[in-house]
């Protein structure tokens, strides 16, 4: 085969171009600390590094999830909390009041204006807010749960398909429901637009009080007493719920790092083999240079 003097200078300039195109490459490296800079270049590692990109950005909203869930709960728990230390006091404050026969009327005067406010207390913990948002009113973030008066400004739907429980997504396939159901906690209302029903069992404590009915002081010291331990039982579940979010935070902190380091290992160039295949590279370069420039200068007045 005859071996043109265009068939030499083809060969040159192509190898001199492959050349030069890896010294650009190794030249990105080093410079962005990556790989590869065009999809192009590394396909199937482009492909993964999308595939990590979307797990690791998934993982990052499920802990803003997290946290986010984690302080809403724990407002919750405070208010339960407090709602529990004041039914415990109105169960007190119940207890003397039914000894009707020993106690004057100044005396339970006193003890029903103390549950008096007591209940407002009451209404006012109903009315939580985290971040502008009522924690007890379900969907309805933006209404208070109960009116000045106790009744429920917002209806809150606590069963079926229509449960207004917030959930939030804590993981692949994970959810929690962050918020609790104010009825749940302070007793669903005979009517809708009634008054909960802690507040309508608190109204008749205090008529009992008024008219030192014994037995209907005990009676309805009695229904607080449930709803104490309903308010106990609601806080058991936050706490229940707090916990599981602590240890989902552990397990996505984990997965988050140990995506990170497999993006890394995708995508990140090594300094030390780039820059030593950059050295080696323009030292081909180079040498091809010199070659060709030596090569190309012979012509047929070489021969003559």
């Amino acid at each position: 085969m005859r071996i043109t003097n265009s068939m030499t200078i083809n060969n040159f300039l192509r190898n001199v171009s492959l050349v030069s195109t890896d010294i650009n490459k190794y030249q990105n490296q080093i410079a962005t600390g990556k790989l590869y800079k065009y999809a192009s270049e590394a396909p199937v590692k482009a492909a993964q590094s999308i595939r990590y990109k979307a797990r690791i950005a998934q993982l990052e909203q499920n802990e803003n999830n997290i946290e986010d869930a984690k302080e809403m709960l724990k407002v919750a728990d405070t208010a339960l909390d407090s709602y529990d230390a004041i039914l415990a006091r109105i169960s007190e404050l119940s207890t003397q009041a039914a000894n009707v026969g020993t106690m004057g009327k100044e005396e339970r005067d006193a003890i029903k204006i103390e549950i008096e406010q007591l209940k407002k207390e009451i209404i006012s913990l109903a009315n939580t807010e985290y971040n502008g948002r009522y924690i007890f009113s379900g969907f309805k973030t933006t209404t208070a749960l109960m009116n000045a008066d106790g009744t429920y400004k917002a209806n809150v739907v606590t069963s079926g398909e229509d449960k207004e429980a917030i959930n939030y997504s804590i993981g692949f396939g994970s959810k929690l429901q962050v918020n609790v159901l104010g009825p749940d906690v302070f007793g669903e209302a005979s009517e809708e637009g009634g008054k909960s029903g802690i507040i309508a069992n608190i109204d008749s404590l205090i008529k009992s009080i008024d008219d030192a009915d014994a037995d209907a002081i005990v009676s309805a010291s009695r229904l607080i007493s449930q709803s104490l331990q309903t308010s106990v039982d609601a806080r058991a579940d936050v706490g229940a719920r707090l916990n599981r979010l602590e240890l989902t935070k552990n397990r996505v902190e984990s997965n988050s790092a140990d995506l990170e380091e497999a993006l890394s290992l995708n995508d990140d160039a090594e300094y030390t083999e780039a820059i030593t295949k950059w050295t080696s590279s323009r030292t081909v370069y180079q040498a091809a240079l010199q070659t060709g420039a030596k090569s190309l200068q012979i012509s047929l007045l070489n021969y003559l």
